[in-house]
């Protein structure tokens, strides 16, 4: 793994080379391959772990890569990714369930606003 420098403060390197996080990225290869791809395309992610762990590069680096690990086990992104199509039939349903709105604006701080009658 090659090290990614975040805000020239701290060297991380992704993924992990803990005994155990090497051992589940050998079941588990593709994840590998993303962790890898975030150094280039997503560096606010790494910076976020890195502020989550207080600046400890190591320990971030094993907090990313267990926490991908755990998305590919439970298949996290597949509820993102919407592989059999369904995502719009859902949202219809939950209309229905839950008379909200979505209005395509943000609030001051470029938050989405939801907008739920409840009652």
């Amino acid at each position: 793994a090659e090290p990614m420098s975040v805000a020239g403060t701290a060297t991380v390197l992704l993924p992990c080379g803990c005994e155990r996080c090497t051992e589940a990225l050998l079941a588990a290869p593709k994840v590998g391959a993303v962790l890898s791809e975030l150094r280039t395309d997503a560096p606010g992610t790494v910076r976020r772990f890195l502020a989550g762990c207080k600046g400890d590069a190591a320990k971030a680096a094993h907090v990313l890569t267990t926490s991908f690990l755990w998305r590919h086990d439970f298949g996290a992104d597949l509820l993102r990714d919407d592989p059999d199509g369904s995502a719009a039939e859902r949202t219809d349903v939950l209309g229905l369930l839950y008379p909200s709105t979505l209005y395509d604006r943000r609030d001051r701080e470029g938050r989405v606003v939801w907008i739920e009658r409840t009652g």
